[in-house]
C-alpha cells in the first residue's frame, strides 16, 4: 500500500510519538516498581499512574490518529494556511502533552501554590492539548471544504467528532476544579464522561479506521453499513460512562442507560470483527493480532452489558485489564503494524511486540476478579514489573530499526 510509507514523511514527529509511548511505558514500570520498593523523591503512586495515563492517552493515543489522518487521509496538501495549521496543531498537542507530564508526575491533579494562588497546574497544561485539537478540527474542515477530491471517511470523521465531544467534558472538569461549580460528585462524573467518550469513541473509531484503510476493506465487505456502526459507537460511547463509576450502576435508570450504550458499542465491534474475518483479508496477515484483541474487547464489554454481579463490575483490576486490552492490545498492535509497514522483515520486529503485550495482559489478569484468591501472593508485583518492560523494549527495538531506514 503506497500510503504506508508516507507515515515516515515527518521524521521528527513520528519519533516523538514513539517517544511518548516509551516514556509512558517506563512510567508504568516505575508505578509497578513502587509496590516493591520505596521510590525516590517521595513520588506518589497515584501521581505516577496519572502521568502514565496522561502520556498514553494524549501522546500515544491522541496524537498518532491525528498524524495518520493528516498524512494518509489527506495526502498531497501543501501551502494553504489550513494545511500549515494542521502541522502546527500536531506540535501543539505534543508540546502540551510533554509539558504537563512532569507536573502530573509531581503533583497529579492537586492544587499547586503559585504566586499566592492555588492552581491545578496539571489540568491547565493538559488543557492546552485541546488547543491543538481545535486547530486540527478547524484546519480539517477548511481543507475538506476546499479540496473536493478528498473522499469522505466516516470512520475518521466520526472519531474526530468523538474527540470534540470528549473535549467538552475535559473543559468542564477544569471549570469545576477552578471555580468549584456544582456538587463534589461532579468532579468524579465529568472525568469519567471524558475518558469513556475518548476511549470508546475517539480511540476505538480511529482504530477501526486504521483497519479499514490498511486492509482496504470495502463497504461491501461489511455485514452492517459503516454508517450504522459508526452511529452506534458514537451514541453508545458517551452513554456507557457510568461503568467507570460503579456507584451509578446502583441506580436502575442510570444502569439501563449505561448498559444500552455498552451494548451498542460492543455489538458494533463484534459485527466489525466478523466482517473483517468474513472478508478473507486476514489470511496470512499480521492484522490478526489487533483483530483478536478487538474481539476480546468486544466480548468483555458485551458480557459486562448483561452482568449484574457487582464484584466483577466494581473490581478495579478488571476495569484496568479491559482498558489495556483495547489500548495496549488492539490499538498499540495496530499502530505498530502501521509503523512497521516500512520494514521488509515485519515479523522479526512485530511478533516480539505482540508477545510482550500478551504478557502484560496476562500479568494484569493476576489483579483482576478472575484470578483465584488462593494463588495471590507478593510475587504478583514482581511479575507485573517485569512484564511492564516488555512493550517498552520491543517498541524501542522497532523505533531503532525505523531510524536506520529513514536517516
Amino acid at each position: 500500500m503506497k500510503t504506508q510509507k508516507l507515515l515516515l514523511k515527518n521524521s521528527s514527529l513520528w519519533q516523538w510519538i514513539l517517544f511518548s509511548f516509551v516514556l509512558a511505558g517506563l512510567t508504568g514500570f516505575l508505578f509497578r516498581l513502587g509496590f516493591l520498593t520505596p521510590l525516590p523523591f517521595e513520588l506518589s503512586l497515584a501521581n505516577i499512574r496519572q502521568a502514565h495515563s496522561h502520556l498514553m492517552f494524549f501522546g500515544w493515543g491522541g496524537l498518532f490518529p491525528l498524524y495518520f489522518i493528516s498524512i494518509v487521509i489527506m495526502p498531497g496538501y501543501h501551502a494553504a494556511l489550513s494545511s500549515r495549521m494542521i502541522r502546527y496543531s500536531l506540535w501543539v498537542v505534543l508540546a502540551f502533552t510533554l509539558l504537563s507530564f512532569p507536573t502530573f508526575l509531581l503533583w497529579g491533579y492537586q492544587l499547586v501554590p503559585i504566586g499566592g494562588a492555588n492552581l491545578p497546574i496539571s489540568a491547565i497544561l493538559s488543557a492546552g492539548v485541546m488547543i491543538g485539537w481545535y486547530m486540527f478540527f478547524a484546519s480539517f474542515l477548511a481543507i475538506r471544504r476546499k479540496k473536493k477530491e478528498i473522499d469522505s471517511n466516516i470512520w475518521f470523521e466520526g472519531a474526530l467528532l468523538m474527540l470534540f465531544v470528549s473535549s467538552l467534558g475535559a473543559w468542564a472538569v477544569g471549570v469545576v476544579q477552578i471555580f468549584g461549580i456544582g456538587p463534589e460528585f461532579l468532579e468524579k462524573l465529568l472525568p469519567n464522561f471524558f475518558l469513556t467518550t475518548y476511549t470508546e469513541g475517539w480511540i476505538l473509531l480511529a482504530l477501526l479506521g486504521f483497519v479499514i484503510k490498511m486492509l482496504d476493506i470495502k463497504e461491501a465487505d461489511l455485514l452492517v453499513s459503516s454508517k450504522i456502526l459508526v452511529f452506534c459507537i458514537a451514541i453508545g460511547a458517551p452513554m456507557s460512562f457510568p461503568f467507570g463509576m460503579p456507584a451509578l450502576l446502583s441506580n436502575p435508570m442510570q444502569s439501563l442507560f449505561a448498559r444500552i450504550g455498552s451494548f451498542l458499542v460492543s455489538t458494533s465491534v463484534l459485527l466489525f470483527v466478523a466482517s473483517i474475518i468474513k472478508s478473507g483479508k486476514l489470511k496470512h496477515s499480521l492484522w490478526k493480532w489487533p483483530i483478536a484483541f478487538l474481539c476480546l474487547k468486544g466480548l468483555m464489554q458485551f458480557v459486562a452489558t448483561f452482568l449484574f454481579y457487582d464484584p466483577i463490575l466494581t473490581n478495579h483490576g478488571t476495569r484496568i485489564l479491559y482498558l489495556h486490552v483495547l489500548f495496549l492490545g488492539a490499538y498499540t498492535s495496530a499502530v505498530s503494524i502501521i509503523y512497521a509497514s516500512y520494514i521488509t522483515n515485519l515479523k522479526r520486529y512485530l511478533n516480539p511486540i505482540f508477545y510482550s503485550v500478551v504478557l502484560v495482559l496476562f500479568s494484569l489478569l493476576l489483579l483482576s476478579w478472575f484470578w483465584p484468591l488462593s494463588l495471590i501472593g507478593t510475587w504478583i508485583y514482581d511479575a507485573l514489573a517485569i512484564a511492564a518492560l516488555g512493550p517498552v523494549l520491543t517498541v524501542t527495538a522497532l523505533w531503532i530499526k525505523l531510524r536506520t531506514r529513514t536517516t
